[in-house]
Parts: structure tokens; C-alpha cells; sequence
């Protein structure tokens, strides 16, 4: 925990008392994966297989459609999906199960893509890199004691 900060509100309601609110901070070590799933493909029950067990597992995921991918000489349509995974205790393993999962989901979504022509991909990538994450939680309002009068 890096800490907290206090901030002032105004209720938008007029009647409402003014209030403080905390809004704690929080730091830490990561590994963000990106994976490239082309447009053409996206909607195909395989890819939707596949994107729904790791975004369950880890809670989310960034999904940024539309990107123009550059692929041997030609442009294509792709999604990226971007997966944050926090380091756990034991890091080094921790980051290396999580790869492997991948690695092992990946292959069955490109066996599943081979059974139609249509939708095969002859290669699927997904990077990894570390990132420092940082996050930030708002606490619930504390009301300004008005003075008795």
C-alpha cells in the first residue's frame, strides 16, 4: 500500500452536506498479456471458448477493437486483448502458470480454427511483458460535522 489521500466533494444536491472522501493507493508488479485475434474470427464460437476461461480467471481483461495488423505484406483487422496478471508471493512460478496456460489455450483454439478452412490460422501470437500497476480505491464519503448553533 503506497498510502492515501483526502479529497473535498460537493454533494451535486444542494441539501447535502459537503463531505471528505480517501482514496487509498495501491502499487505493484505484474504481467501484462496482449494477444492479437484477427476481426475476421473474433465472432466464431472458438475464440469466444477461449477468451471466456482466462478472463474469468483473472477477473477481466482490456479488449481494443478495431486495430489495423500488418501480416506478411497485407493489413488485416485485429482485436487485441490485454490480460493484467499480479506477481503472486511465489513469482516465478506464479507468472510461468499463467504462460503456460495460455500457450496450452492457444493451441487448442488454433486446432479448433483448423476444422474450418475458412478460420484457420496458420499462427497465433501473445506477448508478455512485466509492468509496474498502479491502483487507486475510493473510500466511502465521510460527512463535515456541522457546527451545533
Amino acid at each position: 500500500m503506497r498510502g492515501s489521500t483526502q479529497h473535498s466533494i460537493k454533494p451535486l444536491r444542494r441539501a447535502a452536506a459537503a463531505a471528505r472522501v480517501a482514496v487509498s493507493h495501491d502499487e505493484f508488479v505484474a504481467t501484462e498479456y496482449e494477444l492479437f485475434i484477427p476481426a475476421g474470427i473474433w465472432t466464431h464460437t472458438a475464440v469466444q471458448e477461449f477468451l471466456d476461461e482466462p478472463l474469468r480467471a483473472e477477473g477481466g481483461a482490456t479488449i481494443s477493437k478495431g486495430a489495423t495488423g500488418l501480416w506478411r505484406g497485407g493489413q488485416e483487422e485485429t482485436h487485441v486483448i490485454r490480460i493484467v496478471v499480479r506477481h503472486a508471493a511465489d513469482r516465478e512460478h506464479g507468472a510461468d502458470r499463467f504462460f503456460d496456460l495460455l500457450q496450452r489455450r492457444v493451441g487448442r483454439l488454433m486446432a479448433r480454427l483448423a476444422e474450418w478452412p475458412e478460420a484457420r490460422q496458420q499462427e497465433v501470437m501473445f506477448t508478455a511483458r512485466e509492468v509496474r500497476v498502479g491502483v487507486s480505491r475510493l473510500g466511502p464519503p465521510h460527512r463535515r460535522r456541522q457546527p451545533r448553533g
